[in-house]
Parts: C-alpha cells; sequence; structure tokens
C-alpha cells in the first residue's frame, strides 16, 4: 500500500514538472517570475543592436572580414586578426589569458567586429593607444577602443625607412625604386591627432598641427 502512495506521488510530481516546463517553453520566461519581472524579460533588448546591424562591423560579405575565407587553412594570420575578427581583438587586449597588445596566433574566420570585441571589462578600461610610429597617446576615453584598429600601419618613420634603404641624399629625391606606402584603410586617427600620432610624413625641423580640440562633449570621435 505505501509503495502504491509514493509511486502515486512520484507521478504527481513529474505531471506538475512537466506542466511547468510547457510553461516555460510557451511563454519563454521562467515560471517562477512574477508578472512585472516576466514582462521586463520578454522586453529586453540589446541596445544599439539594430545601429551595429546596420554598420560596417557587422557586414560578413566585406572583403574586411571574408578576404581569408578561401585560405587553406581558413585562419586569419596574425596580423590582419587583430581588427578583422573578434577572436583577433580579444587575443591582443589579453581577454582570451594570452599577454595583451599583441595577437598570438591566428584567428579563425567567419567572426566580424561583434559586440563583445569592445564591450569587455577590459577593452572598457582602455585610456591610451600606441601608433605605428611607437608613440602613446594617452589620456583617452571610450574612443580608445576604436583607436586600436582606426589608426593606419605605417608613420612618418616607415617613410624615413623606405628613403634611407634607396639612398636617396634627401625626402625629395625622385627614385624609381622607392615603392608607394600604404597606410592601410581610413586612418582616422592619424587625421584626428596630426603630430602627436606621426602617421603622416614631417619633415624635419618643421612644425606641424597638433590634435584640434573640440568641446568637452564632442572631443571624442564616438
Amino acid at each position: 500500500m505505501d509503495m502504491n502512495k509514493n509511486m502515486w506521488r512520484i507521478a504527481g510530481c513529474c505531471v506538475v514538472g512537466s506542466l511547468l516546463l510547457i510553461s516555460y517553453g510557451l511563454n519563454g520566461v521562467s515560471p517562477y517570475l512574477n508578472q512585472a519581472d516576466a514582462q521586463s524579460t520578454r522586453e529586453l533588448e540589446m541596445p544599439f543592436l539594430e545601429e551595429w546591424a546596420s554598420s560596417g562591423h557587422a557586414d560578413h560579405t566585406a572583403e574586411a572580414f571574408s578576404h581569408w575565407d578561401q585560405n587553406v587553412p581558413q585562419r586569419i594570420p596574425e596580423e590582419c586578426a587583430k581588427c578583422h575578427s573578434t577572436p583577433g581583438y580579444l587575443d591582443f587586449l589579453g581577454v582570451d589569458g594570452s599577454p595583451a597588445r599583441h595577437v598570438d596566433a591566428p584567428a579563425p574566420v567567419g567572426t566580424t567586429v561583434e559586440c563583445i570585441a569592445c564591450h569587455n571589462e577590459v577593452a572598457m578600461t582602455m585610456d591610451s593607444v600606441v601608433m605605428p610610429s611607437g608613440l602613446e597617446i594617452t589620456g583617452l576615453g571610450e574612443e580608445a577602443r576604436c583607436m586600436q584598429c582606426h589608426q593606419g600601419q605605417a608613420s612618418k618613420f616607415t617613410v624615413d625607412a623606405a628613403i634611407d634603404k634607396v639612398n636617396l641624399p634627401d625626402p625629395d629625391t625622385v627614385s624609381p625604386d622607392l615603392e608607394f606606402v600604404n597606410i592601410h584603410y581610413y586612418a582616422a586617427v592619424a587625421t584626428k591627432y596630426g603630430t602627436m600620432a606621426k602617421s603622416g610624413y614631417e619633415y624635419y625641423g618643421k612644425t606641424y598641427d597638433t590634435h584640434f580640440s573640440h568641446i568637452t562633449d564632442l572631443d571624442p570621435c564616438i
């Protein structure tokens, strides 16, 4: 008799549990939430999702993210991964446990610049950027996250090295041995910070414009 009672109790628990699971699946929220909390859960939205989805950062068909799709193996090399994949940027930040400010391994293809790339604890506390010239710009805010990539890959010193390599007497001497120096993509930081970045060419002994400060609320680039 006692065994029969226990079996009925177990059966009853199973029925109740099944009903709760069905309720959760149909409503999309936990049955243990009160009505107000359940409504808040249904209305939860990711901020700026539409803006991101319509931006270049989300365009997985763009050359910036699909260039390596046909590689064998399908990997984005270390020198490109930082700015052309989410895993590469996280690697650069050291979020994956590796040393920061350096990409240690190729990144898999198939990602863009996703939300987690810039919205993580490490990225959100950065306040400086090292430019291709080797100069560091400090005292930054949220824009430091963007400036790690939108800085180009060349500088005044890159051009100087090219001139020295072919033994030219001065920077203005024309030579067929000189090759084009590609700063690479939109170097917004180089434009904004001028001589502080030294990304554009500068003659020695000349004075060049530095960062043009706007009013406080509009000074950052984001």
